[in-house]
């Protein structure tokens, strides 16, 4: 197996010298990119750990590691089934091989490339090639076709060769080789992504490890992109990569709470600064059904659902917890209005036979409180929804009363299905005298003296005698 050697003096460098540091503010607005760790060279001891530092897919080249790694494990470990992709060494088409082996289909991605100096956009034969070339047992790479390069300025002929490519229907997107020493907007890489989003395509940015404080320049690129408007976009993905390991400090795994030279420090900033505040809002409460409704919707997660809780009396902390219920009702207005799909509506009927829910049936009124539980913090960073607390007041339902048979002084006639299941003997004291119809004046049955009982028969016509009115429970 090759090994892929990595040269520092072909990386061409860019140096986020920002006009400020990362300024927390706007992360607001600036959250929906994506966020993949680049397994390009990783030891058995860190894939263990991979949790540690899982984000929302993988990038990987596993060539470069050492033997003894439970790929599939560690794949699983870093959410591959969300979206992985695979990077092959100039010529070839192992990676792709291996890695769609590994997970079980074909990669979301596979990334080709020119290792000339310039990483030189792939040309329309390339493309043929690679998109044309068969992963064993699950079919062509076809239209997952990734093209590398390291810069978009004006008068570069890279910039022309990746539009080119781009306008290729077997190219899926783009990705940008960063490194840290040179402003960014001499090679307009910014421009260049925004392009292959105009085009529905996928921007990757490749954020080499060259620097002893990683989350520190994760930081200074962030907050650059984020003035340039491009993460607000979830076909942006940065990727987190630690390679040429003998000569940068960069590790997977924190090595103390205070590391900023790690992916796992790194991810856990990123997965903070892009954690969107759930939103919904509590549309009504109906108090007849003793039913409210409303939506909730998590933007980390668009196209998911979320649950919700609810709290009568009291916001969440004091109040009684009635339970948490799935947003599991398709809202097509919520989704046109934010662009969206799936299923974020909630339609909750409160129920007396629900232990919690019960309290509800006292024919007062209970603000209920409802919050959209988060997905990726569901303990610190829930929304109280908006046009939440609202009030419901639930009546008792009224008792069903038991069935039963109104009797007359006299003889009454009764049939099947009325007393179905009763005896003789389950006659009111009241009625002293049933008797059958085909033995109605010879055998007459007198309960109250010790005659003779019997079971009521499907199909059969019978008369019992009161001497006074009377309702017959038949409970």
């Amino acid at each position: 197996m090759t090994k892929k050697i990595v040269s520092l003096c072909l990386l061409v460098t860019i140096f986020f010298s920002l006009s400020g540091r990362y300024d927390p503010t706007l992360a607001a607005n600036t959250n929906s990119f994506q966020v993949l760790v680049d397994i390009n060279q990783i030891y058995p001891n860190e894939a263990e750990q991979a949790t540690k530092f899982a984000a929302d897919g993988v990038w990987t080249i596993p060539l470069n590691s050492p033997p003894g790694i439970d790929w599939s494990k560690t794949f699983d470990a870093l959410n591959a089934k969300k979206w992985i992709v695979s990077e092959d060494n100039p010529s070839s088409t192992e990676m792709v091989d291996f890695v769609s082996s590994k997970i079980g289909r074909k990669v979301d991605g596979a990334m080709f490339y020119n290792e000339d100096g310039l990483a030189t956009p792939l040309t329309d034969g390339q493309i043929v090639a690679y998109s044309s070339h068969v992963v064993p047992g699950f079919g062509p790479v076809g239209n997952r076709i990734i093209v590398l390069t390291r810069s978009y300025a004006y008068g570069d002929p890279r910039r022309a060769q990746l539009n080119h490519a781009l306008e290729n229907p077997q190219v899926a997107g783009a990705a940008f080789e960063l490194t840290v020493a040179q402003i960014p907007n001499n090679l307009q890489i910014d421009i260049g992504c925004k392009h292959i989003l105009d085009l529905g395509k996928k921007c990757y940015l490749l954020m080499p490890p060259l620097t002893s404080d990683y989350l520190g320049y994760i930081q200074s690129v962030t907050n650059y992109y984020a003035n340039t408007g491009l993460l607000n976009n979830s076909n942006v993905y940065f990727v987190l990569a630690v390679y040429v390991r003998e000569n940068n400090p960069v590790h997977f795994l924190s090595t103390g709470p205070n590391d900023r030279n790690s992916i796992e420090s790194t991810v856990k900033w990123l997965n903070a600064y892009r954690n969107h505040t759930p939103i919904g809002y509590q549309d009504l409460v109906i108090n007849s059904t003793c039913r409210t409704g409303g939506w909730a919707v998590d933007q980390d997660t668009p196209q998911e659902s979320i649950n919700v809780h609810v709290y009568a009396d009291s916001p969440a902390g004091s109040g009684i917890l009635l339970g948490s219920y799935p947003t599991n009702v398709l809202r097509n207005d919520v989704n046109q209005a934010l662009g969206i799909t799936g299923n974020h509506g909630f339609d909750i009927i409160f129920s007396q036979q629900h232990a919690n829910e019960a309290i509800l049936f006292d024919n007062k009124s209970h603000p209920l409180y409802i919050y959209a539980i988060d997905s990726r913090n569901p303990v610190n960073n829930n929304a109280l929804l908006t046009n939440s607390p609202k009030t419901i007041t639930c009546v008792p339902p009224t008792p069903t009363p038991p069935p039963s048979l109104s009797l007359f002084p006299g003889w009454n006639q009764i049939a099947w299905p009325d007393v179905s299941g009763k005896k003789a003997s389950d006659i009111p004291i009241e009625c002293p005298i049933a008797v059958s119809k085909e033995n109605f004046w010879f055998v007459p049955y007198v309960k109250n003296f010790g005659g003779v009982n019997f079971n009521f028969e499907s199909g059969k016509t019978y008369y019992i005698k009161c001497n006074q009115a009377i309702s017959w429970n038949l409970e």
